[in-house]
């Protein structure tokens, strides 16, 4: 849910108790996915105001 949302995953491995963000990253590699393919329909809305057919 942090990673949804924008936590850093540097702040998100320390909140969990991961001695790095390697830790993190392998073993929530799925929210990492999504968060990154939900951040590309931003960008694009954002770029792209009147839609680019995605």
């Amino acid at each position: 849910m942090q990673i949804a949302n924008g936590i850093p995953l540097t702040t998100v491995a320390s909140n969990l108790g991961h001695a790095d963000s390697a830790t993190t990253t392998k073993i929530y590699a799925h929210a990492i996915q999504s968060a990154s393919a939900a951040s590309a329909v931003i960008m694009d809305n954002l770029l792209n105001p009147m839609g680019s057919g995605l």
